[in-house]
C-alpha cells in the first residue's frame, strides 16, 4: 500500500500509485497509518486528540452567559442602562466561535467591576 503526502499530511491511501503534482510524494504505508496522520522527516506522527471540545467550550459560555443574565435583568428592571463592562462580557462570551478556530485556544473573559 502507498500513501500520498501533502503538506507533511497523509491524505489518501492507494494500492497503486498514479502520476501527481510535485507538491505531492508517494511513500511507503506505514504500519498503523491512516488518513489525516502526519509524516514528518520520515516518522508517522499521530494526530492527537483534543482535551477540550467545542461542545464543552459552547456548554461553558452557556453556562456563564446564564450567570450573567440578572446584571441585565436588574438594569432592566430599574430602568437603568447595562453596564458597558457587562455588555462588553457578554458580547465576548458570543463571540468565542468567531475569536478562536480551535478550542484548545479559547480563553474566557473575565467580567470585572
Amino acid at each position: 500500500m502507498k500513501a500520498l503526502i501533502h503538506n507533511d499530511k497523509i491524505i489518501e491511501i492507494k494500492e497503486n500509485t498514479y502520476p501527481v503534482h510535485e507538491s505531492l510524494t508517494w511513500i511507503d504505508l506505514p504500519q498503523g497509518a491512516e488518513v489525516g496522520d502526519g509524516y514528518v522527516d520520515g516518522q508517522l506522527v499521530k494526530p492527537q486528540e483534543p482535551t477540550v471540545t467545542w461542545e464543552e467550550i459552547r456548554a461553558t459560555r452557556d453556562f456563564l452567559l446564564a450567570q450573567s443574565d440578572w446584571h441585565v435583568t436588574y438594569a432592566t428592571e430599574k430602568g437603568t442602562a447595562v453596564p458597558q463592562n457587562v455588555l462588553d462580557y457578554r458580547q465576548a462570551l458570543r463571540d468565542i466561535p468567531q475569536d478562536f478556530s480551535t478550542p484548545e485556544e479559547v480563553v474566557f473573559p473575565n467580567l470585572i467591576f
